[in-house]
């Protein structure tokens, strides 16, 4: 009996480890595509050193039943040579489409008049997370205003676009 017992959590253990070690891999192919697709962008050509890129996460805004293709989209953070101390200078959301081929979701830049009111000091930058079905850009810089200055909420566009639009914003007050 403890044999039996003893054999099945053996299988139990082995199963275990084969599902962590193809999510290990998986996350180890995301970063190999996602570092060809930067290093496809003109703008990163003369980068010597490969980017550095954050744990990625997936998030499935394709929610549309009309448009949804049953995927996860990675959300990605990355600094390359051109960041300098300023954080990730890659932000994106992508949509596999192939081997190192993605569709960029459209995130809108952060206006003139909303920095100026967040009165977003010197060496700004900005983090990506989630907060339920939202994309949220968390800013910071070393003014010590507010903790964080500026939070800004992006909701997926309806239809076939790939975009979000900006949705909320909370300057520190």
């Amino acid at each position: 009996m403890c044999s039996v017992a003893l054999a099945a959590l053996l299988l139990s253990q082995t199963g275990c480890m084969a599902a962590m070690q193809a999510a290990n891999q998986h996350e180890v192919d995301e970063r190999h595509k996602v570092k060809a697709w930067i290093a496809q962008n003109p703008a990163y050509a003369d980068c010597e050193k490969a980017p550095l890129i954050a744990p990625i996460r997936y998030y499935d805004f394709d929610r549309d039943p009309a448009r949804s293709d049953n995927a996860e989209e990675l959300i990605v953070e990355a600094a390359t040579c051109k960041a300098g101390t300023a954080g990730p200078d890659i932000h994106a959301v992508l949509t596999p489409t192939g081997e190192s081929n993605f569709i960029v979701w459209q995130i809108p830049e952060l206006g003139e008049e909303l920095a100026t009111a967040a009165d977003l000091q010197g060496n700004t930058h900005y983090r990506l997370s989630l907060e339920g079905s939202m994309l949220v850009a968390t800013w910071k810089d070393p003014s010590g205003q507010g903790n964080p200055p500026l939070t800004v909420k992006y909701a997926p566009v309806g239809g076939d676009s790939r975009a979000f639009a900006i949705y909320e914003t909370t300057p520190a007050q």
